[in-house]
């Protein structure tokens, strides 16, 4: 069976987040479907602006497949990570096809980056109110920031600190 994930604006939101669209579609044996898993976007649509907050494997595999379909796509690590990004670009080995995205902006801090429509918040559980103090200097009125950690507690802990109307679980 197919989960399927639909991320879109909601609750009366303005701008191009309002009508955008980000498809993922995986299996229930967690391969990805038919192509990259992603839909190409509609070139008539401006691209969305993604922030990657946490580049790691989960991190960078979002972002290099939704760079490849066709967003902007900027990734915040930290470290050697963030040495090896600046330096090889995004190097992602998958069996849906190998992907080199030698020009991927990376930056060390959010405050680097471009302001996001949307922010793939993808840190580590213990890291949420850290990464999420930074996060809401870097949001505007309209950026959704989709929390993926393991643990329960992680959405309403990053809701206490950027607001509820921003998160999505």
């Amino acid at each position: 069976s197919l989960a399927r994930y639909l991320v879109r604006g909601a609750g009366g939101r303005k701008g191009k987040f309002a009508r955008a669209r980000v498809f993922l579609d995986f299996r229930a044996d967690g391969r990805e479907t038919a192509g990259l898993g992603f839909r190409r976007r509609d070139e008539r649509r401006p691209a969305l602006q993604i922030v990657v907050m946490g580049a790691g494997a989960i991190g960078g595999y979002f972002g290099a497949r939704l760079a490849a379909a066709g967003h902007a796509v900027e990734l915040v690590a930290r470290g050697p990570h963030l040495a090896a990004l600046r330096e090889n670009g995004l190097i992602l080995h998958s069996p849906k096809g190998d992907l080199h995205l030698p020009d991927i902006r990376a930056a060390g801090d959010i405050s680097e980056t471009t302001p996001a429509d949307i922010i793939l918040f993808m840190v580590k559980n213990y890291d949420v109110e850290g990464a999420a103090r930074s996060v809401a200097r870097a949001l505007r009125p309209e950026t959704m920031v989709i929390t993926c950690q393991n643990g329960v507690s992680a959405p309403e802990r990053l809701a206490a600190i950027i607001g509820a109307a921003h998160v999505v679980p």
